[in-house]
């Protein structure tokens, strides 16, 4: 599924019956796909600059910090 030159560039939700981090999503798309997919993180510093010139530094600030945060339930939660 979605291996038509259709779907190149586009980005989709990632669903499913079970909740899991975003370190199994790209681990179990690794194992689908039969390569490595990486899940890096970066540090609060490297991602708020380009967040605060799409968003402003208030609110940059505010989403960095619910992103930096425990995974909690709700991110996990299946939609």
């Amino acid at each position: 599924a979605l291996t038509g030159p259709d779907h190149r560039g586009r980005t989709y939700p990632l669903t499913g019956p079970e909740r899991i981090t975003p370190r199994q999503q790209a681990g179990e798309l690794g194992r689908v796909l039969g390569r490595e997919v990486a899940c890096v993180g970066i540090g609060r510093e490297a991602a708020f600059g380009p967040m605060a010139a799409m968003m402003g530094a208030e609110v940059a600030d505010s989403v960095l910090d619910l992103m930096g945060g425990d995974v909690n339930d709700e991110l996990l939660a299946v939609h």
